[in-house]
């Protein structure tokens, strides 16, 4: 029986569209944002 991974996505930028892109894939993804300012 084969076990399902998640994806792994490095998102740049926590701007609109990456944040979209974040919740669009966390349901069959592992997100990860990186934002050059904290």
């Amino acid at each position: 029986m084969q076990s399902k991974s998640l994806q792994k996505i490095v998102v740049i930028g926590g701007g609109i569209a990456g944040l979209s892109l974040a919740a669009a894939v966390q349901s069959w993804a592992e997100i990860t944002v990186l934002e050059r300012e904290p």
